[in-house]
């Protein structure tokens, strides 16, 4: 509940400051912080020794849904762009 509070409070935010100078490195910011995550991500899984002892079954699970989730996408994806050709017609 905090998180989606901190994250409507920020994007209110940045709708009010959009256009102000102090706001435009925030991409390279966003870029670092993402990288930053991720790399604690990593600590958090190595540390992990479930995970590490059982690595050879959840990356095939995990190749697995991550599969699943970009077929569902390009599907989706194929059947809007068909119906939005059909109404253009």
């Amino acid at each position: 509940m905090n998180a989606l509070f901190i994250l409507i409070v920020s994007i209110c935010i940045g709708i009010l400051f959009r256009n102000k100078d102090f706001f435009k490195p925030s991409g390279k910011i966003a870029g670092a912080t993402v990288l930053l995550l991720l790399f604690v991500f990593g600590i958090s899984i190595g540390a992990n020794s479930y995970i590490i002892e059982n690595i050879s079954t959840l990356g095939i699970q995990s190749l697995l849904l991550a599969m699943a989730g970009i077929a569902g996408s390009v599907t989706a994806v194929v059947i809007i762009r068909l119906k939005f050709k059909r109404d253009k017609q």
